[in-house]
């Protein structure tokens, strides 16, 4: 079922309503846990991927073999092919490549660049990380006028693109959240067996840890240095900001219905504390 189908029902159907609050003995899983599933996971990859972009994943080296994992047996080498004295593969010259490897490579244990830099007028300061971020530093100043004007639009990464990329059809995650935080609201009277109230807790955590990877993001969005609309001001994060103003919405919604449960629900600190005031 589609989210804004069940947004829609949720909101104008009581009837279905109920039948999902009633259907307890499917199995593995009763309407309402299906229900429950598939929007609270529509709504946490909105997280997972706002919380990527704000810490981008660092690169994993591959695991260091122990000494048990190091073969102690050297393979032999295959015998050697002998070949006719008129083979024109082999040639008894050295190659021009090979004068350049031998040039470039180190010995007496220096690197290939310390041995490279005896034979090449290259500035020591020039192998500095600070060199270096000072030369990409000046490269970006001499694009940034281009990158501002007409013409560099395409080549702009702009916030906004990268936002709407992580997000691509926001309607989802909204219906998500409106829909089960009706369904949550209605099952105060609807939900005969109680099936819904022993899961406000974590859907009320879900709902706030989301509301706060979201208000980071717009405080702190990840800007990239060829967005230069964004070092003028011009930042709105559509998606973030609507996504917030439905789960303040539904949260405000949620603790007003449940107000008098809340401290039977053992709730974090860290989550009570983002929870309105009624």
């Amino acid at each position: 079922i589609a989210f804004w189908e069940l947004n829609f029902l949720a909101t104008t159907r009581p009837d279905r309503r109920r039948s999902m609050f009633v259907d307890v003995d499917r199995k593995p899983q009763n309407t309402w846990e299906q229900i429950l599933t598939e929007c609270l996971r529509s709504i946490n990859e909105v997280e997972i991927k706002l919380a990527e972009l704000l810490t981008p994943t660092a690169l994993i080296r591959a695991p260091t073999p122990t000494p048990s994992q190091i073969p102690t047996t050297i393979p032999q080498s295959p015998p050697a092919v002998r070949m006719g004295q008129g083979c024109v593969v082999i040639s008894r010259g050295r190659s021009p490549g090979r004068n350049i490897v031998d040039f470039m490579q180190s010995h007496d244990g220096e690197t290939p660049s310390a041995a490279l830099r005896k034979h090449l007028p290259i500035p020591e300061s020039l192998n500095t990380s600070q060199a270096r971020k000072s030369v990409v530093s000046r490269v970006q100043e001499q694009i940034t006028p281009l990158l501002a004007s007409l013409y560099g639009k395409p080549f702009r990464q702009t916030v906004q693109m990268v936002t709407t990329g992580a997000i691509p059809n926001v309607r989802i995650p909204i219906d998500a959240i409106s829909a089960l935080g009706k369904l949550v609201v209605a099952s105060l009277k609807e939900d005969e067996f109680g099936i819904v109230q022993v899961h406000v807790g974590k859907i009320l955590q879900s709902f706030c840890a989301t509301l706060e990877t979201l208000e980071k993001y717009v405080a702190n969005p990840p800007l990239h240095w060829t967005d230069t609309e964004a070092k003028i001001g011009h930042i709105r994060l559509q998606e973030p900001e609507l996504l917030i103003l439905q789960l303040k919405s539904t949260i405000s919604d949620i603790t007003r219905a449940f107000n008098q449960f809340l401290h039977e629900m053992e709730l974090p600190g860290d989550v009570r504390s983002k929870l309105p005031v009624v």
